[in-house]
């Protein structure tokens, strides 16, 4: 069925992919209950099939399940290119549901739509809500901040808008001679009306920001009004924003998979309701592979003839998915930036002294096996505990100072859920999380960290390690060239020489070493065929890493 708004076109094919029904039906339930007894006489359908899941195609989505048929997801990607193997060019809707039914009668892996339960609807209702709340306040956001450089740029800089203060401020004062006519004292009461930190601060920063201008801009006066308006819509916004939230939460606490998904560092209770609605709720996926591939994260191959083990990046993904997964990923990255950026929280700073005793310490301390309560006993509460406090999932425990500069000493725990009967319940691998490793001397990231048995004894062999710290070079080679004309430590050395003699070819990134030996040894080709490995297939093998092609200096 070609999925539209107000009416649906639904189209049948026999198993020899003749045409044997095709209707435009309305969106509306005694209509579609029709179609599907007209469909029936024609012979029980072996599915259906649709190309659109959201709420445009809801109401048949509960029909057809209510009857149990199977029903397909057939993407609009999917179908825009399986249009091209069918004769003529053009674009009805009677075609396109053509085009829909032969594609599932032609390939079976078309994904199989399940129903969706009643926890999972609701949360991809609030994302969605929250997603669009949000993407209003981002474009009204950006217009405030035009307008208010039209009244006053100094005003502008001065404050941050993503702050509640100054536009609670701005919701009541927009130009530089109101502000001033406001003063410092009036300005902060309402800011501490409004439970602002830093209240006098703020008010402090933006009249002295207004005491910088005294001419009146040309259509300062209209601006103002429509800026006082803008305020007080993202204001509310934001309020709406956090109702939102509190919604999602109270669905979270709900769902079984809630609980050991937001354990995880970084993921929060939005995080973790997105990617249960992506995921279906974690249903979709046979191993974590798929899953990584779904995201984007798993490489693909891009071989031909004699040339083996290339691989790049996908281009076809769930960007949502993969975004969820990177944030998560570099949580732990960001509470050091922010840290050192002075937005960090601490629940417990140390003193510089306590510091430097902890991190000289630790390394004599992690020559034995240890477990999370002896962190806590040995060096008392984290100064940031990052993942949730299941005990079976992994979390890092981070101590420093109150000052920005001084470094995050970090102790790495890792714990797992362990294969147990049917009925056992959960249990870990470990009883609490285990020490792997803790990172508290400086210089090169990979030299920063001291480990534990158990960190060793789990930590990637040296072949494994060489994906990530491998040395490797840029040589360039120039179109119609016999021989490369070029060797770079860094791609920013060779794309600056690329740039200044705007040269014509192919930048390549190659690790030191053979491409063939080193592409096996680190997992990323695994010979499989008689060929492979010969004198011939080592010769032409490509290194497998990134590439730039290159016109004049510049990336095609």
């Amino acid at each position: 069925m070609d999925i539209g708004k107000t009416h649906h076109h639904v189209a049948a094919v026999d198993g020899d992919g003749r045409l044997v029904y095709s209707r435009r039906v309305a969106n509306d339930e005694t209509a579609l209950l029709a179609v599907m007894a007209e469909v029936s006489t024609h012979g029980r359908p072996a599915c259906w099939a649709v190309d659109v899941t959201t709420g445009l195609s809801a109401l048949l989505l509960t029909l057809l399940w209510r009857r149990q048929v199977q029903v397909r997801y057939v993407s609009g990607t999917v179908a825009f290119h399986m249009a091209a193997a069918f004769a003529g060019e053009n674009k009805t809707d009677a075609r396109d549901a053509v085009v829909i039914a032969q594609t599932i009668r032609m390939r079976p892996d078309i994904p199989v739509l399940e129903p969706t339960d009643r926890l999972l609807a609701e949360l991809t209702v609030l994302t969605g809500y929250r997603a669009d709340l949000v993407g209003q306040r981002v474009a009204t956001l950006f217009r405030l901040q035009e307008l208010l450089t039209g009244i006053s740029p100094a005003l502008e800089r001065a404050v941050d808008l993503n702050r509640k203060g100054p536009m609670m401020v701005l919701a009541c004062w927009q130009t530089p001679a109101a502000i001033r006519h406001a003063g410092v004292d009036r300005i902060t009461a309402l800011l501490r009306r409004g439970h602002v930190k830093n209240a006098i601060q703020v008010a402090e920063a933006m009249v002295a920001a207004a005491r910088q201008q005294t001419v009146t801009l040309p259509g300062q006066r209209a601006a103002a009004v429509v800026v006082g308006q803008m305020a007080t819509e993202i204001l509310a916004l934001e309020q709406r924003i956090a109702a939102v939230d509190d919604l999602i939460a109270e669905q979270l606490d709900q769902h079984q998979l809630a609980p050991i998904i937001g354990s995880l560092p970084g993921m929060g209770a939005l995080l973790t309701a997105e990617l249960l609605v992506h995921t279906a709720g974690m249903t979709e996926y046979d191993s974590p592979a798929k899953l990584a591939a779904h995201a984007g994260l798993a490489p693909v191959s891009r071989d031909s003839g004699t040339v083996s083990g290339n691989h790049r990046q996908p281009r076809r993904f769930h960007r949502r998915l993969r975004h969820i997964l990177w944030i998560y990923a570099t949580a732990s990255v960001y509470a050091e930036i922010a840290h050192r950026l002075g937005w960090l929280e601490l629940d417990r700073a140390l003193s510089a002294a306590e510091l430097e005793q902890l991190s000289t310490d630790v390394g004599k301390w992690v020559t034995q096996d240890r477990a999370l309560p002896e962190v806590i006993e040995t060096f008392g509460p984290p100064s940031l505990w990052i993942g949730g406090t299941n005990p079976f999932c992994p979390k890092t425990l981070a101590y420093t100072t109150a000052e920005p500069g001084h470094d995050l000493t970090c102790f790495h725990l890792w714990n797992d859920f362990a294969d147990t009967p049917a009925g056992a319940g959960l249990q870990g691998v470990h009883p609490e999380p285990v020490v792997l490793a803790v990172r508290h001397r400086p210089g090169m990231f990979p030299d920063s960290f001291s480990f534990t048995p158990e960190g060793l004894h789990r930590r990637p062999t040296a072949d494994q390690r060489s994906v990530a710290f491998r040395s490797t070079v840029w040589i360039f080679h120039g179109d119609r060239a016999r021989y490369a004309s070029g060797v770079f430590d860094t791609l920013e050395a060779a794309l600056a020489w690329a740039a200044e003699h705007q040269v014509t070819g192919t930048l390549a990134e190659y690790a030191n070493g053979g491409a063939y030996d080193i592409t096996v040894s680190e997992g990323r080709f695994t010979p499989s065929k008689a060929h492979h490995g010969t004198a011939d297939h080592v010769a032409a093998f490509g290194p497998g890493l990134r590439h730039f092609h290159l016109t004049d200096g510049c990336q095609d």
